[in-house]
């Protein structure tokens, strides 16, 4: 999963961004559909977290263009990455856990039973989550109209 780099000519106004952070969107909602529409390996799902977390923190460098109405979106981006991270903490303590199997404890099986629960769960949750906030309709046009047109010279906002 590749990310975009936000590109603009360094003396452009800084409020030109909107088309890049729409392109950023753009690629975002296509690879998180892709994701939550099938069962992905934890390992594209941890790319598409670090897509996520690439995202946030381009959008919260430009919440100044965007003023408060950003935080909600924000706040959702947020939520899908603590919900990936968790995948992702169960999926590697689960394959540590497989890696020493030529040594079992006592409960490892148990422990091995629950990880797999835990990652399934979380994989619900995502879908849940992206069918919610991020694929529900007209969903990815308000991202990408709010992105495009609401951004405003940050030095007005003062």
């Amino acid at each position: 999963m590749k990310h975009r780099k936000c590109k603009w000519p360094a003396d452009a106004p800084v409020v030109e961004a909107r088309h890049e952070l729409a392109l950023l969107a753009e690629d975002y909602f296509m690879a998180g559909r892709e994701l939550a529409s099938k069962r992905a390996s934890a390992g594209r799902l941890h790319a598409f977290r670090l897509l996520t977390k690439h995202l946030r923190y381009t959008l919260e460098v430009f919440r100044p263009l965007y003023g408060p109405a950003m935080d909600g979106r924000l706040a959702q981006l947020r939520k899908v990455q603590t919900v990936l991270g968790e995948l992702n903490d169960y999926a590697v303590t689960r394959e540590l856990m497989r890696a020493s199997e030529d040594r079992p404890h006592p409960g490892t099986r148990t422990l091995l039973e629950y990880l797999d629960e835990q990652e399934e769960r979380r994989r619900k949750d995502f879908a849940e989550l992206w069918k919610q906030r991020f694929d529900a309709p007209g969903e990815f046009n308000r991202w990408i109209l709010y992105l495009r047109r609401y951004a405003h010279d940050p030095k007005s906002v003062v």
